[in-house]
């Protein structure tokens, strides 16, 4: 089982909860009304899967995409996961889904499965004017503007150019054009939720809602390792051995740069 990472291999990370905020929101659901009327879950969706410019429609978001994470690795679903800190579990996958219970550190439960939801997309600004090799095959020039949305399966991101209506979506390991301000450089990051879904020791069921942090760098960043910790922790790797405290320092590291 692999620890999940973001494009460039930072781990990826879950939502740290304070003892404040698990406070405000459990006061929060005292409020049925409020739950009740919460926004439906967005509708699935497939997203194509082309290394070439083709002709689409672009997504309407917010939109998600079942059953996967946002790492260049799978998820290892129907194992052992563990929280590292207080963690909420929803009864649904949607904003405002009332609190099912709170997950205890150091606490286990199953990964059952996984939906990336897309919330809204970020932006990429063309510094010099591309060759088609590295566009999806589109010359696009100095100071176009293209929309991304990402990562999503297998840490790949779909580009979309609004006046030609086209979008390509390259292999994770190629896709490089804009950092390091190439040729281009990531000026809005995606906004996106990663959906997990739980089995707990009682019975019940729930999703966890974690959500990313904008990075401009790396695309968004799950940066709370403190949450969870994504491997089976019945059968550790000898390199990936199950540490919180290990996970803490990342996240630390991750808040301060």
């Amino acid at each position: 089982m692999t620890r999940l990472r973001a494009m460039t291999g930072v781990a990826s990370l879950a939502i740290a909860l304070t003892a404040c905020a698990a406070q405000a929101q459990a006061k929060a659901l005292s409020a049925g009304s409020k739950a009740s009327a919460a926004a439906p879950a967005p509708r699935l969706i497939t997203l194509p899967d082309s290394e070439s410019a083709a002709a689409m429609t672009p997504p309407v978001l917010p939109a998600r995409i079942a059953g996967d994470c946002p790492g260049p690795d799978r998820c290892d679903f129907g194992t052992n996961w563990r929280a590292c800190e207080v963690l909420p579990v929803l009864r649904e996958a949607r904003d405002g889904a009332p609190l099912l219970r709170m997950l205890r550190p150091d606490e286990k439960f199953i990964a059952k499965s996984g939906e990336i939801e897309l919330t809204a997309t970020g932006e990429v600004e063309m510094l010099a004017a591309s060759s088609p090799a590295q566009t999806g095959g589109l010359a696009l020039q100095k100071g176009y503007r293209l929309a991304v949305y990402g990562p999503m399966h297998a840490s790949r991101a779909l580009y979309f150019d609004p006046a030609s209506g086209k979008g390509w979506s390259p292999a994770a390991a190629s896709d490089d054009f804009w950092r390091d301000d190439k040729i281009a450089k990531l000026t809005r990051a995606p906004a996106m939720t990663w959906w997990v879904e739980v089995g707990l020791g009682d019975g019940s069921a729930g999703w966890l809602q974690l959500r990313a942090v904008p990075d401009l760098c790396f695309f968004p960043v799950y940066n709370n390792a403190e949450a969870i910790q994504a491997w089976n922790v019945d059968v550790p790797r000898d390199d990936e051995a199950p540490n919180c405290d290990g996970m803490l320092e990342i996240t630390k590291e991750l808040k301060t740069r």
